[in-house]
């Protein structure tokens, strides 16, 4: 896409998919007993004794992977990754695979950035189906007639580079945000250790449900990544627009996903119609309701009481996932009360004690007959189990399964 411009005299470089994990399901019978294992693990575990005797550390399979007119030879590394035993990998992508009978997904699909980039997250999704469906599928045993396979989006990085904005470390300040946590990070000057150079911001946890960073990209892009070849083919000329590029980059699991809804009607973890559709309403989202950027310049008012910064306006507003930028649907955040049973309990216990720590015995079967009395005799058993019910309606009906 072109440079677009953006308020404050910021320029917007691309939007893209920088990151995306699929999980792939496809149907099987339960294996039963001494029952051997399918085709699949048999097949890659021939593949991985061949990689564990070879010097280079891998085995190179029958199951090419075909890029436009390019083809990039696929290998099974010596050892698994994360908790699958199998891994596979070739230039566009890495896959984990499991044993055949362990509970959960098969495997799962880890596109790289440079391929994302190259040919898109719909049309990269398409090709690793395609190529999953012909070459591994054929060796899962037992599958049952007439079931599909099930693929789900696990996670997928929404990022977006513009030039044109500079940030302190005491910006930190101008986000509002839904995170628990944020902070400014330092990293150590190429050139001298002993010096730091302010890079970015994080925002919630890693591995969280949304977790976001904003920083200098042109740190880590080397000078011939292909990072820097989008921009300079988007028109990019650090003269005119700027030496820094800053990145805005959210990771997005399934758990929010499966939280949002666009129009009453929760979004499709389904990559086909997720990455056709629903990406712009994802990115409006991170930028319009979980972290904003403050205009800053009112000293005496609090963050989120003052104006959103124009260019982070501009860019929250905009879809260019798919081409042109262009105006998308808002999503709302559908939160049903917490299942985290342990962190209620632990609200409980605090809210106990403080109310022991009010009276002359503190101890708990004391708090506890307290408790019971105040329920019993002045709020009412069924006043308690009526409220309780209706939580419970409330998670049922809020709940996207």
């Amino acid at each position: 896409m072109p440079l677009w411009r953006l308020s404050d005299g910021a320029v917007l470089l691309g939007q893209h998919v920088d990151g995306l994990e699929l999980a792939w399901e496809p149907p099987q019978y339960k294996r039963y007993g001494h029952e051997p294992a399918d085709g699949l693990e048999a097949s890659l575990d021939a593949y991985r004794s061949s990689a564990q005797d070879d010097p280079a550390r891998f085995a190179t399979t029958e199951w090419p992977f075909t890029v436009e007119t390019e083809t990039e030879p696929v290998v099974v590394r010596p050892h698994g990754v994360r908790r699958s035993p199998y891994q596979l990998e070739c230039r566009s992508w890495l896959l984990g695979v499991n044993r055949d009978g362990k509970p959960g997904p098969r495997g799962f699909v880890q596109l790289r950035a440079s391929y994302l980039a190259s040919v898109g997250a719909l049309t990269g999704f398409r090709d690793v189906r395609a190529w999953t469906n012909a070459n591994l599928l054929p060796l899962v045993g037992r599958t049952p007639h007439g079931l599909s396979t099930t693929w789900r989006v696990s996670r997928i990085d929404l990022a977006a580079d513009v030039a044109g904005v500079s940030f302190e470390g005491g910006d930190v300040a101008r986000f509002t945000t839904r995170a628990g946590n944020r902070r400014a990070y330092e990293e150590p000057a190429i050139s001298d250790y002993n010096r730091r150079r302010f890079t970015g911001f994080r925002f919630g946890k890693r591995g969280g449900a949304i977790f976001a960073r904003v920083y200098r990209k042109t740190d880590e892009a080397g000078p011939d990544d292909w990072v820097r070849e989008k921009w300079r083919l988007a028109g990019y000329d650090a003269a005119s627009h700027g030496q820094d590029v800053w990145r805005v980059e959210f990771e997005i699991r399934g758990a929010l996903i499966r939280e949002l809804y666009a129009n009453g009607v929760p979004l499709p973890r389904e990559p086909e119609a997720l990455l056709s559709a629903h990406l712009g309403a994802l990115w409006h989202y991170a930028m319009q309701q979980w972290l904003v950027l403050r205009d800053g310049h009112h000293a005496n008012s609090r963050p989120e009481r003052q104006p959103v910064s124009l260019w982070w306006r501009d860019l929250g507003a905009l879809d260019g996932f798919a081409g042109p930028p262009l105006p998308g649907q808002i999503l709302r955040r559908a939160v049903g009360p917490s299942e985290d049973a342990v962190r209620l309990l632990n609200l409980a216990i605090g809210a106990l004690t403080s109310l022991a720590s009010l009276t002359v015995n503190p101890s708990w079967p004391a708090t506890r007959e307290l408790l019971d009395n105040y329920i019993t005799n002045s709020l009412g058993e069924h006043v308690f189990e009526s409220s309780s019910r209706a939580k419970l309606a409330k998670r049922k009906a809020l709940s996207p399964d």
